[in-house]
């Protein structure tokens, strides 16, 4: 195990890492994910999972979160009743992945951060 005060500093250097990639992300991309990020996040307090591993991605999380949210929704446009695509299913997947990802590159106390922001 490293020293205390090194360990602080990699963990550090790999947050400001991710910041960046986060910073150099395309704005569209963003504007795509964070809604459903949010939804899912929405989701995850209306289920009552426990708080501290609340907002916590896994996989049973994520596919209980689209066959009970998206899956089979129909579209959210004014007097239509056709169901959302595959491509607003896997935009879901992506976004929330997305979430695993940060959630998992950025450890375990940053990830409760995260959560609660």
């Amino acid at each position: 195990m490293e020293p205390p005060g090194l360990q602080v500093e990699l963990e550090e250097s790999a947050n400001a890492t991710l910041d960046r990639c986060r910073e150099a992300r395309p704005t569209n991309t963003t504007r795509a994910y964070v809604p459903k990020q949010q939804e899912f996040k929405k989701w995850c307090d209306r289920k009552g999972f426990d708080e501290t591993t609340r907002y916590q991605v896994t996989a049973s999380k994520m596919h209980l979160f689209l066959r009970e949210e998206v899956v089979d929704r129909e579209v959210r446009v004014k007097n239509s009743k056709r169901k959302v695509g595959v491509a607003t299913v896997e935009m879901y997947v992506n976004a929330i992945s997305d979430l695993y990802s940060d959630q998992h590159s950025r450890g375990p106390m940053r990830t409760l951060t995260l959560e609660t922001a």
